[in-house]
């Protein structure tokens, strides 16, 4: 495999052994066929054979979901695959077209499908270990969505981000319009709220929202086409631009704090945080971290075409506060 082949024939296991570091971080390689499951070192530490993957969310108990291109190509339809902590795929349900993934603290799969009802809206979908399947929330030109405390973050076309009850599905607990199209969202690990990036007239802006949805503070940052990533230690976001290959640290007033050119991003995906303050983004062919000053670490390559990675959670938050409603 092009991943072992890179790093060398130590790494080459393709399921997590007794013994092995836990896998600290997943990463969908497309062209690969697989995604990888990496220790805290980016070290291989599991593979698991998934055509076409798309999209991958870490589950808090170490494994991950995946969402994969079963026709071949992301315009068609998707499926749901789960792959346990020792890189084993244990499930796959099959799902219509699909964009976005996120992970409860439960373990449960948040999935935006596209076109999904007969009405041509887009839904939410919850979908549990068991392959149950609930419809969280259905609308229009939905964009975006990320697991918070207890509910879910929707974006859509429009600039509106809704925050949808879990416990009584459908149910939105508070809105609000940013105006734009909401191109990513992310949870803000301290206060509760998120971080939502929104482009409006060829330019982006990033809007820390607190728990109600209220506008806490807007940073204008330019390009249209940046990743966010929440800073797990703190207050502070990255942005990520993959056409600008540049690299930016706001902190908890949406200062820019680091701002680094010129790197080689270019065709980057997800930027996600970094244990410490720093920050890990995928690019096609490797994985490239940063530390909460911008000073390179050492990172992995050797992928074929990464389109996105997730950490593992850090803690299992506790099941009730994220769980559905009882059957």
């Amino acid at each position: 495999m092009a991943l072992a082949g890179a790093i060398g024939a130590r790494f080459t296991a393709e399921v997590l052994q007794s013994g092995d570091p836990p896998v600290a971080l997943w990463a969908a390689d497309r062209d690969g066929n697989a995604v990888y499951g990496l220790d805290e070192d980016l070290i291989l530490a599991c593979r698991a054979v998934v055509e076409r993957p798309t999209a991958v969310a870490a589950r808090p108990d170490g494994g991950a979901w995946v969402l994969r291109a079963a026709d071949w190509t992301p315009a068609g339809a998707s499926s749901l695959v789960r792959i346990d902590a020792r890189g084993v795929v244990r499930s796959e349900v099959g799902l219509r077209t699909c964009s976005d993934l996120a992970c409860l603290g439960d373990g449960s799969a948040i999935v935006l499908e596209k076109h999904g009802d007969e009405g041509g809206r887009d839904r939410v979908l919850a979908c549990r270990e068991d392959g149950s399947v609930e419809v969280a929330f259905r609308a229009r030109e939905l964009t975006c969505v990320a697991a918070l405390d207890g509910s879910i973050a929707i974006g859509d076309a429009e600039g509106v981000v809704r925050r949808v009850a879990l416990a009584a599905l459908g149910t939105v607990l508070a809105s609000v319009d940013v105006h734009g199209r909401i191109t990513g969202i992310d949870a803000a690990p301290r206060g509760g709220g998120v971080w939502a990036l929104a482009v409006s007239d060829g330019r982006a802006r990033v809007h820390r929202l607190g728990p109600a949805l209220e506008v806490r503070w807007t940073a204008d940052v330019g390009s249209p086409a940046p990743s966010l990533g929440a800073d797990d230690d703190g207050e502070n976001l990255w942005l990520v631009d993959g056409d600008g290959s540049a690299a930016r640290r706001l902190d908890e007033r949406g200062a820019v704090v680091v701002d680094l050119q010129e790197l080689p991003l270019l065709g980057a995906g997800r930027a996600i945080a970094a244990r410490g303050g720093g920050v890990t983004i995928a690019t096609p062919g490797c994985i490239l971290r940063l530390d909460r000053s911008g000073s390179p670490l050492p990172g992995q390559g050797g992928f074929a075409h990464l389109v996105d990675i997730d950490r593992v959670p850090r803690t299992r938050p506790a099941q009730a506060a994220n769980s559905f409603a009882s059957d």
